[in-house]
């Protein structure tokens, strides 16, 4: 894995692999998640994001070798909870890419389940 670019935002294809920007002013850290399946509870690999390598201003990027299309991610992000100030991070939660073009949802899914705090990649209905 290398630094990637800030820029284009969301996940970008090249030959060989893909970068993945996303914006986050108040973050303290992010991890990239990859899924094997859309019904996986866990994900298969985790790359956590050094800020010293990984962040450009209030961006966060990586560039990932051997991605291909179709691969499932998403993020994590942990950061201040102070819902005052419209801050509500939770580093257990599985975040979408804002700028996806595609999102995939698994058959048992349940929003208000997802919607409680804590892990949300397992989210089978009772």
């Amino acid at each position: 894995m290398r630094s990637g670019s800030p820029h284009p935002l969301g996940a970008s294809l090249v030959e060989d692999g893909a970068n993945f920007s996303l914006y986050s002013r108040d973050a303290g850290r992010v991890e990239l998640l990859f899924f094997d399946r859309v019904d996986d509870a866990h994900p298969v690999r985790v790359i956590p994001l050094d800020p010293q390598t990984h962040r450009t201003y209030h961006y966060w990027h990586a560039f990932v070798p051997g991605v291909e299309a179709g691969q499932i991610y998403c993020y994590r992000a942990d950061g201040p909870y102070d819902p005052a100030r419209g801050m509500r991070f939770d580093c257990e939660k599985v975040l979408l890419d804002p700028y996806g073009r595609g999102v995939m949802v698994p058959p048992h899914y349940n929003r208000e389940a997802a919607a409680q705090p804590g892990d949300n990649t397992a989210t089978a209905m009772n």
